[in-house]
């Protein structure tokens, strides 16, 4: 990843002004890879992230609502994390974002993103981000 191509993402998907306001600079991640399928082959896949998360081997995850917020906790090889799942921003078949705001764990916030960029009919180049805020 170079600092440009992190830059123009940032650009496309700034930031929420509220965590702005935490005045601590996210830690940041921004891969891509070139891939021969088209966004709407990809994007059934992608934007199950369940089905991700298990391919990935992470444990399952327990959610409950606590007055209308989304409650996740989840222990990863012995650590524990809780978060509130703030409500995804996403367009089909274009990109998915999720926010999730932790009360236990490694962050305050963890901003992923993941977007999906058509070169052709059959070649996308799919992106990952991850914005974490200590």
């Amino acid at each position: 990843m170079s600092s440009s191509e992190l830059e123009q993402f940032i650009a496309k998907f700034p930031w929420p002004g509220r965590y702005k306001e935490l005045e601590v600079e996210p830690v940041e991640f921004l891969w891509s890879a070139e891939l021969n399928a088209s966004v709407t082959r990809l994007w059934p896949i992608l934007s199950d992230s369940s089905r991700a998360n298990r391919k990935m081997g992470y444990p399952p995850t327990t959610y409950h609502e606590i007055n209308g917020e989304l409650h996740g906790l989840i222990d990863i090889r012995g650590m524990r994390q809780k978060w509130i799942e703030k409500p995804w921003d996403w367009v089909e078949n274009q990109f998915g974002i999720a926010p999730r705001e932790y009360s236990v764990g490694p962050a305050q916030v963890l901003r992923t993103i993941f977007y999906l960029e058509a070169l052709s009919e059959d070649k996308t180049t799919f992106w990952i981000y991850y914005g974490w805020i200590p």
